[in-house]
């Protein structure tokens, strides 16, 4: 579905695949969408077995596929990959010779189940795809820092951007009073990725028993549209507990996201306490109407 500025539908289609996949996410530039054809693939025949319909299958195809943004299923190009999952994707752009430059936190799950029951860790990828000659010509890390749920300046969307902001992962285990899967994992860093450099520009990590319960949204600061790419703010939402799991309250924190590592400019206490959600936007006053 492409929707226009003002949410008004523009154009759908439809674009068949082999396999029955979960695709959670996509990217986007100016000219096309990104479709992940990995192999996290749905088989109602596994609920016969008790058995969580979904599955990672590493011998299954993994590609990635770019459809001009109004265009048909017969118009997607796609590039072979190596085997691997991408939940989230990063950003998407064009270079001058042509080139389709993908990133996303990738993760190999070390068996089938280990993406629904088991934890994985993600890591900032990159994909260059060359529509001359239909394969992908590189791939490669970002960084050896794993993340999740990552969100750049709104501004560089579709562009080649510098920086990428995502929460860190602190431990696999129980979620206690969350819930979750069998492993899980807990949030308690900010990281902020060097995606021209590589590696990781700054990261911050929350006090003991603080974890963060969102993704990080990137607000831009007012009137920065000419200044640099890290002119803004990260919000998040953080729960706190104590030592035996109880939920002692919630609160919304912002970050300079050009001083991450500095912490929270500002920290705002919430009257109701928060359970993990993870995914957020920010919508500027003026265009809620």
């Amino acid at each position: 579905d492409v929707f226009a500025s003002d949410g008004r539908l523009a154009h759908q289609t439809t674009v068949p695949l082999p396999e029955a996949v979960m695709i959670h996410d996509l990217a986007i530039t100016p000219e096309v969408s990104v479709i992940l054809d990995l192999p996290l693939t749905f088989r109602a025949g596994r609920l016969l077995w008790d058995k969580f319909p979904i599955e990672y299958e590493a011998a299954g195809a993994a590609r990635l596929g770019l459809l001009p943004r109004y265009g048909g299923a017969e118009e997607v190009e796609w590039f072979d990959v190596e085997s691997c999952l991408c939940l989230h994707t990063i950003n998407a752009f064009h270079r001058p010779n042509g080139h389709v430059v993908v990133q996303g936190m990738r993760l190999i799950p070390d068996g089938p189940d280990s993406y629904i029951s088991k934890y994985t860790p993600a890591f900032p990828y990159q994909w260059v795809l060359d529509r001359e000659s239909g394969t992908c010509v590189e791939e490669r890390y970002l960084s050896a820092v794993p993340g999740e749920f990552p969100t750049v300046n709104p501004r560089v969307v579709g562009q080649a951007g510098r920086f990428a902001y995502a929460v860190r992962p602190a431990s696999v285990g129980p979620v206690t009073k969350y819930g979750g899967k069998t492993e899980a994992n807990l949030y308690t860093g900010l990281v902020k990725y060097d995606l021209q450099a590589g590696g990781v520009a700054e990261e911050y990590t929350l006090p003991p028993d603080v974890f963060f319960v969102s993704e990080a949204t990137f607000v831009p600061r007012e009137g920065s549209a000419e200044e640099a790419e890290d002119s803004g703010y990260l919000s998040l939402f953080t729960s706190e507990v104590d030592g035996s799991g109880e939920h002692r309250g919630s609160s919304m924190m912002f970050f300079d996201a050009a001083a991450l590592a500095q912490g929270p400019v500002s920290t705002i206490k919430l009257p109701s306490k928060l359970p993990y959600g993870l995914h957020s936007t920010f919508v500027p006053w003026d265009q809620l109407d």
